[in-house]
């Protein structure tokens, strides 16, 4: 798939880091056909021991046990940044993917996410579901097909959110899910 990346022009953009969230959903499609995207964020609560510590290697090290506690979930991709401000202190921004082909909602898994968030912090941590909403130039949260350009250009511009240079002060810290290439079964597609 080689489209121009749309992003958010709101946001000064870390170019490296929009080309490789960009690279990872060309990298879904390419696998699946239908893919079911979701936003959430992820912070510690405000009297929290590891708020008031506010230490990256180990928001980083909560972020990175949820990571891999996902494989008991249907997620097929993730991609996810931590940041910095004053009112929220350390958090994180994450994009999940489901297969659309199996897949038409996200409210179960989201839940699932967000509990195995809340035990991999010991209940000091708290997440937040970005709902589609109706403000937002764009939305997603519904199954996107990898021929309709229209809603993939949409889910470039939401989670171009990531890719800001922004409230990175101590420098870019991203993780992903490595994508496995097409089983090769199936009817091969028509691109049009």
């Amino acid at each position: 798939m080689s489209h121009s990346y749309r992003a958010n022009p709101n946001y000064p953009m870390h170019l490296k880091t929009l080309m490789d969230i960009n690279q990872h959903v060309d990298a879904l499609f390419y696998r699946y056909s239908k893919i079911l995207a979701f936003r959430m964020d992820f912070a510690w609560k405000k009297d929290s021991q590891r708020y008031h510590a506010s230490i990256v290697s180990q928001m980083k090290s909560d972020i990175e046990a949820l990571a891999t506690a996902l494989k008991v979930l249907p997620v097929i991709g993730y991609y996810w940044v931590i940041e910095y401000t004053e009112s929220k202190g350390l958090h994180v921004h994450a994009v999940f993917y489901l297969n659309g082909q199996q897949h038409q909602k996200n409210y179960i898994t989201v839940r699932q996410i967000g509990d195995l968030w809340k035990n991999m912090t010991e209940d000091e941590g708290y997440f937040y579901f970005c709902r589609p909403n109706s403000n937002y130039e764009f939305t997603i949260n519904d199954v996107i097909h990898y021929q309709d350009h229209d809603r993939i250009q949409a889910l470039r511009y939401v989670i171009s959110y990531l890719a800001k240079e922004e409230q990175k002060p101590f420098g870019l810290i991203s993780g992903k899910s490595p994508i496995l290439p097409p089983s090769g079964r199936g009817r091969p597609r028509v691109l049009r």
